[in-house]
């Protein structure tokens, strides 16, 4: 999970986003506290740098602060969405980009796929085991 949390963060400024994933309101605090690991990390980095640098870190690090997590179930607004395959709904009107971390069928994929942005971005993670 930490190599897409990194893109993730990476990715929001291009707009919202939304992951597929099995149990996704389980996976939402795991999601949540690398979230809060990477924006310490930049908080760390914003800390030792001086100058021009340590500015652009700042700034990043406000702007990983106002970035909001929801489960589709949920009412509350998000920039990303993390819902589970059969979750069509609840999803924002357009998204970014799309992470796929489980499998999906393709009336599923066709369905996730119009919603996203044209020039949108799908991530594909497959598990090792």
């Amino acid at each position: 999970m930490p190599d897409m949390v990194n893109h993730l963060q990476r990715r929001c400024v291009v707009g919202n986003c939304v992951i597929i994933i099995d149990k996704p309101t389980l996976q939402l605090a795991v999601l949540r506290k690398e979230w809060l690991r990477g924006e310490y990390q930049v908080e760390r980095q914003a800390a030792s740098t001086l100058g021009e640098r340590r500015i652009v870190l700042t700034n990043e690090h406000e702007r990983l602060q106002t970035i909001h997590f929801k489960s589709a179930h949920s009412t509350k607004k998000g920039s990303i969405v993390l819902a589970s395959p059969d979750d069509t709904t609840n999803l924002p009107e357009s998204f970014a980009t799309l992470y796929v971390l489980t499998n999906l069928t393709d009336g599923q994929r066709a369905s996730f796929t119009a919603q996203l942005r044209r020039g949108g971005l799908i991530v594909k993670y497959t598990i090792a085991r």
